[in-house]
């Protein structure tokens, strides 16, 4: 019986192996995360009350977060539940992310989750239906091992909506819609990312071509085999596919692009304005049906909110349950006259639908899990930020544009360096320090934003935070990054300094 039980778990091991792993935790007594891929953002509502169940058994308290690249995220998992883990979400028909961050150096890289409209296939103003392509391209690389040891990971968005919810300017490869005469096609922006491997934060660049849509795929497949044949495996701080862009320049990414797949693709000029929105609370589908769009600031969950929202997915809806690109979830498929009951269960449960712009879009990292914060964590910061906001000014800010998000270090996995008032952690464990970044954002001509005062104590936050919202609502704004153009980073860095109580830097 003892080799029977070995045979099986050897057999196991090679068997997922190639498609799934445990993350790496170092905070609030959590050694390993588990972060679940969610193809297309898409799940039944049985299989997200499952991850629920496993969250409550092989983690803690039920907690689970939802991520901006759509996955769902456990932590405090244990090593040695890994291979029950891993068969369940395999009967499941999930998988994970390779993590590839326990490794020191230039390998493991995978392909992480194609990141999707959550709307796809709904959206009554979409110009493509990207469900079917992001699925081929999904399929394709989830355990396929000739993709699973590139120098980094490579992160890919597509979408058919107008709004850049996907945010394709940071992505190492963000397809969005282009309408020409013969139809609807895809351009391509190449070598973003928010991080601080070299070359540093990036915008991504337009790759200059139009892509049809039977050619997504082959273009996909083409640029991620030239960061795994070709991205620096000498340094990690270079390995990234931004360093690469950078070096060879776009115009011979493009050409090795189209050498691989056998044909010159036609010139585009058109880049994609994109106000990096969310899909706000209740929109209209192209059958005359709604879908929903619930408010998690900061992503985070508990098991017995996820089994609610099941149940509401299930009664009102069609049982399908959608993650989104800025923490939230998403249920589709509510007759109209279904909405009312649907909004009032989803209010008795805590998660209303009557928030503010500004909440929609909040975002925060686990930073406290992972060890870059001791003392504080950046989703409670941020949730401590919007609830202070809406103490402080209600109504006020109903209209206001203003993209808050903070990270806990310097990796940026949200995306301070391109919010409209960011806050990037330093680092600095029981002594956690934000620097404050202003003015970036996605929306007309892509920036990113500029350091304005540096270690802020997360006990400075509201203050600092309230006092810029304060300048811009009273000076009758209702678009933070145009406040930041207008009024510029010195002048708002007098402001940060005179809220925080420090002297001017000279």
């Amino acid at each position: 019986m003892g080799k029977r039980v070995e045979l099986t778990l050897s057999e196991d091991v090679e068997r997922f192996a190639d498609r799934f792993s445990l993350g790496r935790d170092n905070g609030r007594g959590s050694q390993h995360f588990l972060r679940v891929k969610v193809p297309r953002g898409s799940l039944s509502s049985d299989k997200f009350r499952d991850i629920a169940r496993m969250a409550e058994e092989y983690g803690r308290n039920g907690y689970a977060e939802v991520t901006n690249r759509q996955s769902i995220q456990l932590h405090w998992i244990e090593g040695g539940d890994a291979m029950d883990i891993f068969r369940r979400l395999d009967e499941m028909g999930l998988s994970t992310d390779k993590c590839g961050q326990s490794y020191p150096g230039t390998r493991y890289g995978d392909v992480r989750n194609v990141v999707v409209c959550p709307a796809a296939g709904l959206d009554a103003e979409e110009k493509v239906d990207v469900e079917g392509i992001a699925g081929e391209i999904n399929d394709f690389f989830i355990g396929n091992r000739d993709f699973l040891d590139m120098p980094r990971k490579f992160k890919i968005s597509i979408t058919g909506c107008g709004i850049g919810c996907t945010k394709p300017h940071i992505q190492d490869l963000g397809l969005y819609p282009v309408e020409r005469e013969g139809g609807v096609g895809f351009g391509a922006l190449i070598g973003g990312s928010t991080g601080q491997s070299l070359p540093g934060p990036a915008i991504a660049k337009p790759l200059g071509a139009f892509i049809p849509k039977d050619r997504v795929f082959d273009v996909t497949r083409a640029a991620v085999e030239i960061h795994r044949d070709n991205s620096n495996r000498e340094s990690k701080a270079r390995s990234r596919f931004k360093w690469l862009v950078r070096e060879w320049g776009v115009q011979r990414v493009r050409e090795t692009i189209e050498a691989k797949i056998g044909g010159t693709l036609p010139d585009l000029d058109v880049v994609p304005e994109v106000a990096d929105e969310e899909h706000p609370g209740i929109g209209e589908q192209k059958d005359g049906r709604n879908y929903l769009t619930v408010p998690l600031i900061g992503g985070v969950m508990y098991s017995d909110l996820m089994r609610g929202i099941a149940s509401v997915a299930e009664r009102y809806g069609g049982g399908e349950v959608r993650t989104t690109t800025h923490q939230n979830l998403l249920i589709p498929n509510v007759p109209t006259s279904e909405v009312g009951g649907a909004k009032e269960e989803l209010s008795r449960i805590g998660v209303p639908l009557d928030r503010r712009p500004y909440q929609w879009t909040a975002m925060g990292c686990p930073s406290d899990f992972c060890g870059k914060t001791v003392a504080s964590s950046s989703k409670k910061d941020l949730v401590r930020a919007t609830h202070a906001l809406e103490s402080r000014f209600g109504d006020r800010l109903d209209d206001l544009d203003l993209k808050l998000y903070i990270s806990g270090c310097v990796n940026d996995c949200c995306l301070a360096s391109i919010a409209h008032l960011g806050l990037k952690g330093r680092g600095s464990g029981d002594s956690q320090r934000y620097d404050l970044l202003l003015g970036g954002g996605l929306t007309g001509e892509p920036e990113l934003s500029e350091r304005v005062a540096e270690a802020i104590a997360p006990s400075e936050i509201e203050d600092v935070i309230g006092a810029l919202v304060q300048e811009c609502v009273d000076s009758g704004y209702d678009d933070f990054g145009i406040f930041f153009e207008d009024r510029g980073p010195r002048e708002l860095e007098a402001a940060a300094s005179s809220a925080l109580g420090r002297e001017e830097s000279s």
